[in-house]
């Protein structure tokens, strides 16, 4: 995934120092939302698409969504 690139509403600003989970590398990202935010985010998690976006679009829909 090269800087600039946009998955879904993220764009990749810059590559975030990784964290070690026992042996394995994680990469991370600092990404900016179509929002406005700027999180780090788990670069696998973008790419596979299990995270579309900084959280806003979960804000969204149960701000919207009709209790029964």
């Amino acid at each position: 995934m090269e800087v600039g690139t946009k998955t879904n509403k993220l764009t990749l600003l810059e590559y975030d120092e990784p964290v070690y989970d026992g042996f394995k590398k994680i990469k991370r990202g600092v990404f900016e939302c179509e929002c406005g935010r700027v999180k780090t985010i788990i670069i696998h998690n973008v790419k596979s698409g299990g995270t579309k976006s900084c959280g806003c679009n979960y804000f969204f829909i149960d701000r919207t969504r009709k209790k029964k």
